[in-house]
């Protein structure tokens, strides 16, 4: 068995391909990413603080400017909404459009190639809701979205979650059929996958070439707890509780070409009492490592 120590003294394979790992914890970004650099990491995802960011112009010049010279590769950001009650006409779906393409623009003014976006779900007023209905419902809110995605040179990632539509790959893929556009691609959610009951390998390779970024953590499948690969517990201390194959799962993201494209992220949280982002930082890491070493 491979201890954390272990896996820190080996210097591991892998350690050749960036690995980021995402904003999380209740500390300002400028802190976190100057944790993320003094933990290893060689990339971020700002996740949705880039976009709470959006209207300070100066607040984003500064962290723009930090990620320079702290070393680290801008890989990718979220909307910073992670709700998916967007479909309803009115002031919520205007909220919406209008945060989504001020995201947009400031994921390009950071220089990722991607941004998350989770798929609106739940019954459609006056309206049968079939999953069609669904995908039909949510390309037509992501279409001026896209638009701007295409002007600024950006990827809209479609990200697999578990609150029902948009946890399967056939929802994903659906709503990029409608919507036809280079720059529309996906985000893979290993932790979201297991807990909607699919196989994160699976939708790896069903992603293929339009896999444009990853959020790779574990969980015991109950619910989506962000734990270091393999681990479960506060700050990942339990170990063997985590369900997702990781050497499948490196397989075929390797086989779909994915690390060509966006680095290796991570996707931590801070969901257990007890947890302390700093020591998630080191664990989260230090495991993926671990995992990384074994599929090669």
């Amino acid at each position: 068995m491979v201890t954390l120590d272990g896996a820190r003294r080996s210097g591991a394979t892998g350690a050749t391909e960036p690995i980021g790992i995402n904003h999380f914890g209740k500390w300002p970004l400028d802190e976190a990413l100057r944790a993320i650099r003094r933990h290893g990491y060689q990339a971020v995802d700002y996740s949705a603080a880039a976009g709470r960011l959006a209207a300070d112009p100066d607040a984003l010049t500064s962290v723009r400017q930090l990620t320079r010279d702290l070393g680290l590769i801008p890989a990718a950001t979220h909307f910073r909404s992670f709700g998916f009650a967007f479909l309803f006409p009115g002031m919520r779906r205007d909220a919406f459009l209008k945060e989504a393409v001020e995201d947009v623009r400031a994921a390009a003014f950071l220089g990722v190639p991607a941004i998350a976006f989770h798929l609106g779900s739940g019954a459609l007023p006056g309206r049968s809701t079939t999953d069609a209905d669904l995908a039909a419902a949510n390309a037509e809110a992501f279409r001026p979205i896209v638009h701007v995605a295409e002007q600024e040179g950006v990827c809209v990632a479609l990200e697999n979650h578990c609150h029902g539509f948009g946890e399967r790959w056939e929802h994903l893929e659906s709503v990029a059929h409608h919507l036809n556009s280079p720059a529309v691609g996906f985000t893979l959610d290993s932790g979201h996958a297991v807990v909607a009951k699919q196989a994160p390998e699976q939708m790896a390779r069903q992603m293929g070439p339009r896999l444009a970024l990853t959020h790779l953590h574990d969980n015991s499948g109950s619910g989506d707890h962000h734990r270091p690969a393999g681990r479960y517990g506060p700050n990942g201390e339990g170990e063997g509780a985590g369900v997702v194959d990781w050497p499948a799962l490196i397989a075929a993201l390797r086989q779909a070409g994915y690390p060509q494209r966006n680095v290796w992220m991570l996707e931590g949280g801070t969901q257990f009492p007890g947890d302390d982002p700093e020591r998630l930082l080191d664990v989260h890491r230090v495991c993926f490592l671990r995992v990384l070493s074994s599929g090669e």
